[in-house]
């Protein structure tokens, strides 16, 4: 059975009609719970490729990943930057290749409107900082000084810095046999072409 859950995309919001019937959460969240039902002890591969997006959405898709009774085991392909690192660190055990790329920063949102407004949207920015501040610290035991220093502007990290920072725990060059495992198994059948000779 192929146990691999791909977010390659932009994290958006699940709001809108557009995302009731396309939603990212619904998505995930449906292909945990199936993958829990048919083994609860098999590891879950999710493989993470995206610059971002949501934050909302991200941390609900950690919950979903953390609430999982199935081992979550995170693989960061070429990119994981901003909101995705939420979802990367849900991983029990966090796999990258040596040039994946991974990118912090501040939590930001934009608003229009009035002082009020502004106000409203400046104290959730703080509040939603604080909430990554709790998925960092619980998930690599990061300081406080050291979080603030990775979030006060973009930065960018390859695998090799970002193990240091304990984001990663396992650097490869090729795909973890427990994904290879979980993959589904195609056979090949020959292909016999007739040639004919005109002549």
């Amino acid at each position: 059975m192929n146990r691999i859950v791909y977010i390659t995309e932009d994290i958006r919001s699940t709001s809108g009609e557009y995302q009731k019937d396309h939603s990212l959460v619904r998505r995930i969240l449906d292909e945990i719970t199936y993958l829990n039902l048919m083994s609860p002890k098999s590891p879950i591969h999710v493989v993470v490729d995206t610059d971002g997006g949501n934050l909302k959405t991200a941390l609900t898709i950690f919950d979903i990943l953390r609430s999982s009774k199935a081992p979550i085991y995170t693989l960061a392909l070429s990119e994981v930057s901003s909101a995705g690192t939420l979802i990367y660190l849900a991983g029990d055990k966090r796999f990258a290749f040596k040039h994946t790329q991974f990118m912090t920063h501040e939590s930001s949102l934009s608003v229009g409107g009035s002082k009020k407004d502004f106000e409203a949207t400046a104290a959730q920015c703080l509040e939603q900082n604080s909430k990554v501040w709790d998925v960092f610290s619980s998930r690599i035991k990061i300081g406080k000084r050291k979080f603030q220093k990775l979030h006060e502007r973009s930065t960018f990290m390859f695998a090799e810095e970002a193990k240091k920072n304990k984001f990663v725990t396992n650097i490869i060059d090729k795909f973890p046999d427990t994904l290879l495992e979980g993959c589904i198994e195609y056979t090949i059948e020959p292909v016999v072409l007739e040639i004919k000779n005109d002549k």
